[in-house]
């Protein structure tokens, strides 16, 4: 049994990675506009930048949980540390686009192994009576990176250079992996059952197809070729998992509970229509409106501190409305803002702006756990754990879908020219990208709106933290026994 200052220790180190993971997507997309400009790096390559991190923890997410529970999760979490810490280093170094881009990669399957795991482990090493208290200090620490990175990367940006981003970062990634290699014993066992190899063959395979494919549509054919060949083999990942006794994911089961079915297909797409503004805004607000990257990190803080703030109220307002209105009228509130947004030009001021932000954060905070409640209460409690990995592995997956948008876009309209080469063409990639998201953002509306199956009822057997549907859901224990998805 661990002593009590060693459970500390390692419920900080859980927390610090959590915070680490949301920090090296949203603190590095303020940097990109300065990365771009001293490594001469084009519009489609600082877009690569930021899709090949979640691109890569995304696909290894699931297969990465699946081995770790049939193996030994705390070696895993140990190993996804340790490369995370290295490439952090790394990426402070290289003066290549092309090896920045690679680095990138390498960090997200670090990252994939830590987000596989954390929730897991601090689940194994923490007492129930304090497991509460130590998911809320790790969930807060997501919410910390997210809303603070953009702050904390630009002032360092500003005040010390990009590349001090990553070197500060390693310092306490690094002495965390040393701690961690004292406090948390591994124990690796064989597998005793097969890994869906084919299964994680197929869906990464299928996102590093589109991730290629929206990086080279605007120079030849071959584009349009490997964005489809990424949705064909996308359809087969489908087909094998039906075909496979132990699958990454039984979609039959999930399809026959159309509760659940709806509830994740409505978290990809909130998440593919508005993940991506950050990133857009964050090139905007540097390259269009001239602000510094501290500055531009100041503003890009209000929808997440909204988001912040409003989730405890709106998870109370859960408790006595309908989740499926209040998922309905975030998704509501997210069209509005994107809409919003496709009126953005040179000439717009920082207000307008900053209004836009708030409507996002409002409709996050509207959206996020009561979604989570009709996710969680549409399955037994015995499938709780996995159905938040499925929920979380639909967030990332949105998230790709976002910048996968944004990346075909800047491909089509700026090619291999730096991001500032022509800010008009840039807006044009702004327009076209929030057109997108609303298209997303009503489809979404929509079928949460007609999903008739969604709770009606104020009376719930799993209420969600405001903030845990923000969380890295661990691929859990429960997926040794493959509970299939029965509604209750």
């Amino acid at each position: 049994m661990q002593s009590e200052k060693s459970r500390l220790s390692l419920i900080y180190v859980l927390a610090l990675s959590q915070f680490a993971g949301t920090f090296m997507y949203s603190g590095v997309g303020i940097t990109l506009p300065v990365i771009g400009q001293e490594l001469q790096a084009s519009g489609v390559q600082l877009g690569l930048i930021e899709i090949i991190y979640l691109g890569a923890a995304s696909a290894f997410l699931l297969p990465v949980g699946q081995f770790a529970d049939l193996t030994d999760r705390a070696r895993i979490y140990k190993i996804g540390l340790v490369f995370y810490a290295l490439t952090t280093l790394a990426l402070g170094i290289v003066s290549s686009v092309p090896v920045f881009i690679a680095l990138r990669f390498i960090q997200g399957c670090a990252g994939a192994l830590i987000m596989a795991t954390n929730m897991a482990i601090l689940t194994d090493n923490v007492p129930s009576e304090k497991l509460g208290r130590a998911m809320g200090m790790n969930i807060g620490a997501v919410y910390l990176g997210l809303s603070a990175g953009p702050f904390i990367a630009g002032w360092i940006t500003t005040q010390l250079g990009w590349r001090w981003v990553f070197y500060i970062t390693f310092l306490p990634l690094m002495a965390s992996f040393l701690l961690v290699q004292v406090i948390l014993k591994s124990k690796w066992k064989r597998p005793t059952v097969q890994i869906d190899r084919l299964g994680t063959l197929t869906i990464s395979t299928s996102v590093f197809l589109l991730i290629a494919g929206s990086a080279v549509l605007g120079k030849s054919v071959t584009g349009f070729f490997l964005l489809g060949a990424g949705m064909l083999v996308g359809g087969l990942f489908f087909v094998v998992e039906k075909r496979m006794s132990r699958p990454l994911i039984d979609f039959k089961s999930i399809r026959e509970n159309s509760t659940l079915s709806v509830a994740l297909v409505v978290q990809l797409l909130m998440y593919a229509g508005a993940f991506g503004v950050s990133f857009l805004f964050s090139i905007y607000l540097q390259v269009i409106k001239g602000l510094t990257p501290q500055a531009a990190g100041k503003v890009l803080m209000i929808s997440p501190v909204v988001m912040a703030l409003l989730s405890p109220v709106c998870g109370r307002l859960a408790d006595k409305f309908s989740p499926k209105m209040l998922t309905s009228l975030g998704l509501a509130f997210s069209l509005v803002s994107t809409l919003a947004a496709v009126r953005v030009d040179g000439d717009t001021g920082l207000v307008y702006l900053m209004g836009v932000l708030v409507f996002q954060g409002l409709s996050f905070a509207l959206f996020s756990s009561p979604n989570m409640t009709i996710i969680m209460n549409s399955v037994k409690p015995i499938q709780y754990g996995l159905a938040s990995a499925l929920s979380a592995n639909m967030r990332s997956l949105g998230m790709v879908v976002s910048l996968l948008v944004v990346t075909i876009f800047i491909s089509l309209f700026i090619g291999k020219h730096m991001i500032n080469s022509d800010p008009s063409e840039f807006l044009n990639v702004m327009s076209f990208s929030f057109v997108f998201f609303s298209i997303s953002a009503l489809i979404g509306t929509f079928l949460s709106i007609r999903n008739k199956s969604g709770l009606k009822s104020q009376k719930f057997r799993y209420q969600i933290r405001p903030s845990e549907e923000m969380s890295n859901c661990s691929y859990p224990v429960f997926l040794k026994n493959r509970p299939k998805f029965d509604q209750p």
